[in-house]
This record gives C-alpha cells, sequence and structure tokens, in this order.
C-alpha cells in the first residue's frame, strides 16, 4: 500500500509458523524494510513458510492505498474455476478477468535458486516461451516479444486438470497453459504504480520492467 513513501511509518509484524524444533513466534517493530527482512529469513528457519499479520494503518489509508474488492475479484474467479473442469475452466478464468490464453506446451526447461527467501528463476515452454518470476511471474515472452509484464497477471495451470501451479512446484516435462491478464483488469493497490519499487525487479530478474509498464 505504498508504506515505503511513509517516511515516519512504523513497520509492526507478528509472525508464527514451523514445526517441532522449527516452532517460533515473533513480533516486530521497526523498519518496513528490516522488519520485513527479519521475518523473510525467519521464515527460512521455520522451514519455508510463517504466517504474518502486518503493517497496521488507518481505514482512510486502506481507502486510499488499498485494494478495496480484490478479494471479491478473487472468490469471483475462484467459483469460476471451480464450477468448471478442464480447458473449460481455464477458459472461464481467462473470461472472468478479461485476459488470454498466451502459451501452451510442455515444460522443456526449468531453474529454481532460493535466495533471501525468494524463489528466483526461468521456466521455458516448449524450447520457446520464456518466463521469469521473482516468486510471481515477472514476464513472458517469445523471440523478444513481451506477452505480459508485472504488475500483468501471468499464471500457470495444468492444462489437462486446469490445477494452478505456482513457479516453485513447475517441473519438467509438465504439460501447463499459461495464461495473461492485463493489470488493467485487476484490483490492485497504490504499490503497483510506484516506479521506484519496480525498478529493482529489472536486476533481478535480468529483464526491461519499466518501460513495458509506464
Amino acid at each position: 500500500m505504498n508504506l515505503s513513501e511513509q517516511t515516519d511509518y512504523i513497520s509492526y509484524q507478528a509472525a508464527v509458523g514451523g514445526k517441532g524444533p522449527d516452532y517460533m513466534e515473533l513480533s516486530l517493530a521497526g523498519s518496513l524494510d528490516k522488519v520485513s527482512t527479519v521475518v523473510r529469513k525467519a521464515s527460512i528457519e521455520a522451514g519455508g513458510l510463517l504466517a504474518v499479520a502486518r503493517n497496521p494503518v488507518t481505514v482512510a489509508y486502506a481507502k486510499q492505498n488499498g485494494a478495496a474488492g480484490a478479494i471479491q475479484q478473487a472468490v469471483a474467479v475462484g467459483e469460476a474455476l471451480l464450477s468448471n473442469k478442464g480447458e473449460a475452466a481455464i477458459a472461464a478464468v481467462v473470461n472472468k478477468l478479461g485476459g488470454k490464453v498466451v502459451a501452451e506446451g510442455t515444460v522443456t526447461d526449468f531453474v529454481l535458486e532460493t535466495t533471501g527467501g525468494f524463489d528466483i528463476g526461468t521456466i521455458t515452454i516448449n524450447n520457446s516461451y520464456e518466463l521469469t518470476f521473482w516468486n510471481e511471474y515477472m514476464t513472458i515472452e517469445k523471440n523478444g516479444d513481451r506477452f505480459g509484464t508485472f504488475p500483468d497477471l501471468i499464471m500457470t495451470l495444468d492444462a489437462k486438470t486446469a490445477k494452478p501451479i505456482v513457479s516453485a512446484a513447475i517441473e519438467k516435462g509438465q504439460n501447463i497453459t499459461v495464461i495473461s491478464v492485463p493489470k488493467e483488469k485487476l484490483i490492485l493497490s497504490t504499490t503497483m504504480s510506484n516506479e521506484k519499487l519496480m525498478k529493482p525487479i529489472e536486476g533481478i530478474i535480468n529483464k526491461s520492467i519499466i518501460p513495458y509498464i509506464y
């Protein structure tokens, strides 16, 4: 919600997770960057996942900067997906969001590196389409032609079952469908229009981002 632009903002975050000897509970306060970094590092120690409640704001701030209605949009997409099967389910999701199917085929290459609590890598489909991700999908292109750029929604689904497959769960040999939805069709917070926050993505995935979204 563009909290990075609030110079005097104090981030309060509470986190819990892990099993057995990895179980932990944390309560932190400090700058947004420092506290978020500590929580990400703690998630690694907890086995890869923590539930986090964070960053309280006023109602007025939330209304101005949040993504009001995004949960309802997500529920509607889920209903469209679950009310159909296979290719029909994928078509229903695309129609509900106003997106398109960009590619369908076999995962011919998959590279994943986990750094600082982030999953970073690339996926190649049919030796032609390339997706990059930094936890979430950042780009999809073929031979230099760009078909989607974050914060556009880019998502992979099993081509037969329509089950959504997150980036880190992709495997070589899978038959997947890639859909893309323009950011204008999505309900997004003001963070997604902050060029300063988008710029670092380019150095992480080694792809141009800014010219495609501004």
